[in-house]
Order: structure tokens, then C-alpha cells, then sequence
């Protein structure tokens, strides 16, 4: 049955009248005479009768008008609700180092702003999120990369990404300030997966300079690969932010990566442009802009450096 028939029903109701229901409407009173017959039809009784000048509700009526009052009620909210913009899923795609370490404060922040939306997060690679975001089948994506540009998409730098090597006690990297790239030489190395972009750029400047590395494993974990960097096994580049916590506690060894070898990484935001934000994927822009910077400026002052 179609919604608009209660709704003509209650306005009869309220009025006592087909032509100032019309009226109010916006209907002609054949419309509404029509599909009140509808409604006596389908429900195989009378809905008004006569009286003087005006209608009045039959037994049948008054007990319609009580359905027809919580259906029209519940399609009024409902369409409020649809139509709000704290209604929705928000899907991000994003890297695991992300998805672990950056988001989860700024999610519940947003939160706290819109319950009614839902945040679908997707931790994979950096090409199945570019390629996701590009075709509209996601919102936004978030990516660890040097800077970004592509004519498709629309990308926000939220913060430089500090990478460190990481060591245990027995390493040769250990206490030592700054990794040059001869430094590798024949040195043991656990590597992320194969699709981390950081990863692809120690291996291009390794392999552009000749040095010869002992790989170790390959994880596509990075709490697997810290674990093995504290068991001795060798050292490993990551994001700082996935290994403040042992840094703090004295269970791991950090040294920072020449630039000569390892140009500077990005937490960045991208959006297709073809798409336009609504308000909510706005207001989560505004905390990942506002919390990256203050984030890295407790990072440099805890480090001392910067």
C-alpha cells in the first residue's frame, strides 16, 4: 500500500473534510477521494461516513487511525534519518601500520561526532586502496607513501611518517645514530611484505648501490617482525609510531635511515575527484589534519630530536 495513502487518510481525518485535506496536500479532492476508495477497498470497509457538513470516522476508521498514525510516524523518522547526514557508512581503505597504530583515536573521535555512521575500515595495500578510491568504491583512503600525485585523485598530507631502523641489544645497528646504505652490507634484515612501499624503497636503493643484504624472512606482520627483531634475529625498517611503546620501555634499538637513501614518507589522505565530501567525511579530514601534526610534535619531543 502506498505510504501516501495514510497520510491522506490522517490529513481526511484531522480536517473532516476530502477538499481541505486537498488543500493542504496540494491534491485535487478527486486524488483524495481516490485513494481513500483505495483504502476501503483494500481493507474491505468503510472509512468515513457523513455527518452534517463534515466527516467523521466509521468504527473502522478509528480503528485504522491508530495503525495509520505509528505507520506515517515511523516513515516520517525514518525519512529524517535517511536524509541526515549522521546516517551512513563511511568506508576507508588503508594500509595495516595505519589502520593499527593511526586511526583508531581519530575513529573514536568521530564517533563521539557522528554514532549514526558507520566506519567500515579496510586494511590491505597501498594499489588495492588507490584502485578502490579511483573506481568510487570506497570514501577515502589512507596511504604511507613519499608524496602523491595523481590526476584522479585529490591527496592531503597529514604528516611526515618518521621511519627508523629498528634493533635489538646484540645487533651492530644498535646505539648507532644514523644507517648509511653501505651500512647493510652483509647485515641480517627482516622485511616487511612485498606490497609496503617503505620496503620497496630500501630495496631500491640497495640494489642500486650494490650492497649485499642477508634476508632473513619476509612478515607480513609487524608485530611478528618486532618480536624477531627482540629475539636478535636482525633489524628492521618500520614506521616509528608502530614501535614507540618498546622504544619507551628500552626493548628495542632505533637509528634513523639516511636520507641520502630513503626519501621522506607521508601519511596521506586521498579522495577521488569525482567525488564530493559530504559532512561527515569533512569533519574526519578535520581530525586526521588536526591530530597527525599535533601526534608528530609529541613524537619529536620525546625522541629529543627534530
Amino acid at each position: 500500500m502506498d505510504i501516501q495513502y495514510y497520510l491522506t487518510f490522517r490529513e481526511v481525518a484531522s480536517c473532516g473534510s476530502f477538499t481541505r485535506a486537498g488543500e493542504r496536500l496540494g491534491y485535487a479532492q478527486s486524488t483524495v477521494t481516490v485513494q481513500i476508495q483505495k483504502l476501503e477497498k483494500a481493507y474491505g470497509a468503510p472509512l468515513f461516513e457523513r455527518h452534517g457538513r463534515t466527516l467523521r470516522l466509521t468504527e473502522a476508521g478509528v480503528a485504522l487511525s491508530r495503525y495509520a498514525e505509528q505507520i506515517t510516524d515511523a516513515y516520517n523518522e525514518s525519512l529524517a534519518v535517511m536524509q541526515s547526514p549522521n546516517f551512513g557508512t563511511l568506508m576507508v581503505g588503508t594500509i595495516e601500520t595505519i589502520a593499527a597504530f593511526f586511526l583508531p583515536a581519530y575513529l573514536q573521535r568521530f564517533r563521539n561526532d557522528y554514532p549514526g555512521i558507520a566506519l567500515a575500515v579496510y586494511p590491505t595495500n597501498e594499489r588495492e586502496v588507490l584502485s578502490r578510491v579511483k573506481q568510487g568504491e570506497w570514501d577515502v583512503g589512507l596511504i604511507l607513501d613519499p608524496l602523491l600525485y595523481d590526476p584522479e585523485l585529490e591527496t592531503v598530507m597529514l604528516r611526515e611518517e618518521r621511519l627508523v631502523i629498528i634493533s635489538g641489544d646484540s645487533h651492530p645497528f644498535a646505539g648507532k645514530d644514523v644507517i648509511g646504505i653501505r651500512d647493510f652490507e652483509k647485515q641480517s634484515m627482516i622485511l616487511t611484505e612485498r606490497t609496503c612501499t617503505y620496503r620497496a624503497a630500501m630495496e631500491h636503493a640497495i640494489a642500486d648501490n650494490k650492497v649485499k643484504v642477508n634476508i632473513v624472512s619476509e612478515l607480513g606482520s609487524i608485530e611478528a617482525i618486532k618480536q624477531c627483531v627482540r629475539a636478535g634475529l636482525g633489524a628492521a625498517l618500520l614506521p616509528y609510531v608502530t614501535v614507540e611503546a618498546e622504544v619507551k620501555r628500552g626493548e628495542l634499538h632505533i637509528s634513523r635511515p639516511d636520507p641520502e637513501w630513503l626519501p621522506p614518507f607521508y601519511t596521506q589522505l586521498v579522495i577521488s575527484r569525482k567525488k564530493k565530501p559530504a559532512l561527515p567525511l569533512r569533519r574526519l579530514l578535520e581530525l586526521l589534519q588536526a591530530g597527525g601534526g599535533r601526534e608528530q610534535e609529541a613524537e619529536l619531543a620525546v625522541d629529543g630530536t627534530g
